[in-house]
């Protein structure tokens, strides 16, 4: 934990994150492992500066989030 900790107090917040894309990704690494492993609860938890330059709609990203029950936690990270 304090690792993660040290890490995210480093993080430096500077733009150019393609955010949705990740989201996205993360949706699709989820929906797999249930494949195996069915009756866990799936969870994204996301640091963000905000910042996005993914070309994905955010609505589309959003819906297969909610569609699939994925929990997002999202926190803004910057200085």
């Amino acid at each position: 934990m304090n690792m993660f900790i040290h890490l995210v107090d480093d993080a430096n917040a500077g733009g150019g994150t393609n955010l949705f894309g990740a989201l996205n990704q993360a949706v699709n690494n989820l929906l797999e492992f249930r494949e195996t492993h069915p009756s866990t609860i799936l969870r994204i938890i996301a640091l963000t500066d905000g910042e996005d330059t993914s070309r994905l709609n955010p609505k589309d990203v959003a819906k297969r989030i909610v569609e699939n029950r994925i929990v997002l936690d999202s926190f803004v990270v910057s200085h």
